[in-house]
């Protein structure tokens, strides 16, 4: 316990904070060519330690068999209230096809994004 009180005393002490508007005044002082290789240098430092600078990544969600249901029903001109009951006068088993058209959409969207992921996080 005591070897960690001094390390967080030593660091603490060693940091400054420094204030955005701070950072902002010495950012507009830059001139062009040096905020490209500013930029450049933590785009390669983000992509080494893997995070992805100005990209946000979207989180996968799963569509569900209505969604594949009320998908496949609008493409065919029906309206969201005339599906909805429909819906839900589906019988089961008709249900479940649909629920297996929507795993496969599921599987091939999320297949998609690991490849973009890979992709993005391969290049330099």
């Amino acid at each position: 316990k005591q070897w960690y009180q001094r390390r967080v005393a030593i660091t603490a002490g060693d940091l400054k904070r420094i204030s955005r508007e701070e950072v902002k005044e010495k950012w507009d002082v830059l001139d062009k060519i040096e905020k490209k290789r500013l930029q450049k240098e933590a785009k390669a430092l983000n992509n080494i330690h893997g995070i992805q600078s100005g990209m946000k990544t979207k989180a996968f969600r799963a569509i569900s068999a209505y969604q594949a249901y009320s998908k496949e029903h609008m493409n065919l001109g029906m309206k969201m209230t005339e599906i909805g009951p429909k819906w839900k006068s589906l019988d089961e088993d008709k249900k479940k096809e649909y629920q297996t058209i929507a795993d496969e959409a599921n599987r091939e969207r999320k297949a998609s994004m690991n490849e973009q992921l890979n992709e993005q996080s391969s290049s330099p």
